[in-house]
């Protein structure tokens, strides 16, 4: 039985607690199939700053009891994803250390501290581009590099078909960083928008070190890719709406209705995030689609195999490497544009032979090769570590902040009334020296809506 440790961020907060999303959810139970003791940790339990920001725990009583923890684990491997993981781990363990990437590497935590150790780990990607970025941004030993595929849990069940087409995912926002310089030089966002769109794609992380000239301006390549990402997402999903489509994801997608009130009205305020969850919605519907995020350059997102897996014609956006790992097996239905993206899914919608025969390819495809045992085999040649086929039963223990008082009284500030939250919240702005946690704040971000600038809160992507 190998021990495993399997960290990464979480921003679904659901009756005052972190949930997991069905990726890691897939994978959690994958590896308990197969025999392994897993300790989970959800990096948003214990770090002020769990995406894009960095790994110091938030409670000192927290990070002992981690330390206790982990030395009585004693993991043979631990798995991070955007390397976001409370830092005493690091420094107590002496095993394998994968950082694996969920994100770009533009929003692994701890940035600097990759590049100052960057011969400790090893660096598994599922995209082509993200095995350059290693490379390029940390510095990172060739050697150490590996292109890992994703796997999923999905499975294909009989179900009857409710959705034309389904959509899971996040509504992208306007970011208000962004907003402000319209208002203030918009010939300046313009320049700096021209500037990005020319830019190299595969190095756009690297836009701001090239063009210094810009530095000062209260944007990142982050929020510019973001605002690519919310352009192409909206106005795809409008597009598309006349066809029949149903959209699961974040309270912001009543948003869309600026761009499509038949999109507006399509959407579901069901909180969907569970391995059931989603395999359900995939199988009843006829056609799923899949927006990638700008910053996947030639990969594709976790939600694909998802969709191949189950009972549902996939029709996603093109990427490289899709057509690289199915193109030979599967007549993948690829678009360029929100127009090509309406014409595949009106044409798999009216050939019920076409759609059935692109899903059973995409299915046989799924189970020779985008299982979590395929990885498992993948990653035994990578370390050495036994991870399938063992004796025993599998087991899972997710670790939790030792101060359940803390954690008990901010769930309950969580339900006060909306005045009594702007009140607190502008006693944090005058008393900066307040540390209020990670899950208070998006609280805070969802209920009130505080500017970014103002109370350093960060916007949460299900995607």
């Amino acid at each position: 039985m190998a021990k495993i440790i399997i960290s990464h961020f979480s921003g679904i907060r659901h009756a005052g607690r972190w949930e997991t999303a069905c990726y890691y959810e897939g994978l959690l139970k994958s590896l308990v199939e197969s025999g392994n003791s897993v300790l989970h940790i959800v990096s948003s339990d214990f770090l002020d700053a769990p995406w894009n920001g960095n790994n110091e725990e938030n409670d000192n009583g927290s990070k002992k009891a981690i330390l206790k923890e982990i030395v009585d684990f004693s993991p043979d491997l631990v798995i991070a994803f955007n390397n976001s993981i409370p830092q005493s781990i690091e420094k107590a363990v002496d095993c394998p250390f994968i950082l694996w990437d969920a994100d770009s590497v533009n929003y692994f935590n701890d940035k600097n501290n990759i590049k100052k150790n960057r011969s400790r780990y090893l660096y598994f990607s599922y995209s082509n581009a993200g095995v350059i970025d290693y490379y390029n941004y940390f510095s990172a030993p060739k050697k150490n590099i590996f292109r890992m595929n994703s796997a999923t849990s999905v499975q294909a069940k009989q179900k009857r078909k409710e959705f034309n087409i389904s959509f899971i995912g996040s509504y992208f926002n306007f970011h208000p960083a962004l907003q402000a310089l319209l208002h203030k030089n918009p010939e300046k966002l313009k320049e700096i928008y021209r500037l990005f769109n020319s830019y190299p794609e595969e190095i756009n992380w690297d836009f701001y070190n090239k063009h210094p000239d810009l530095i000062g301006i209260p944007l990142n390549s982050g929020i510019l890719q973001g605002l690519k990402g919310a352009e192409l997402r909206n106005q795809l999903i409008a597009t598309i709406a006349p066809l029949g489509i149903k959209i699961f994801g974040s309270t912001d997608w009543v948003n869309i209705a600026q761009y499509s009130m038949e999109a507006f009205l399509s959407y579901s305020k069901k909180l969907v995030y569970s391995l059931e969850q989603n395999e359900d919605i995939y199988n009843r519907s006829k056609v799923s689609i899949s927006i990638a995020h700008s910053q996947n350059i030639t990969g594709y997102p976790w939600r694909v195999l998802d969709i191949m897996a189950s009972n549902s014609c996939l029709v996603a956006d093109h990427k490289t490497d899709l057509v690289q790992d199915f193109g030979k097996a599967v007549p993948l239905q690829l678009y360029n544009n929100p127009v090509e993206a309406h014409q595949l899914c009106k044409k798999i919608l009216g050939d019920d032979k076409l759609r059935d025969e692109i899903i059973a390819a995409s299915q046989a495809e799924i189970e020779k090769n985008f299982r979590w045992h395929h990885r498992f085999k993948e990653i035994e040649q990578i370390t050495g570590i036994n991870l399938t086929d063992l004796e025993g039963d599998g087991k899972i223990h997710r670790l939790y902040p030792q101060s359940a008082f803390k954690q008990k009284f901010f769930e309950e500030v969580e339900k006060l009334p909306t005045n009594w939250l702007k009140l607190l919240s502008g006693i944090y702005k005058k008393c900066p020296i307040i540390k209020v946690p990670y899950n208070f704040q998006v609280s805070l971000s969802d209920r009130i809506n505080l500017k970014d600038e103002d109370q350093k809160l960060y916007k949460i992507s299900l995607d």
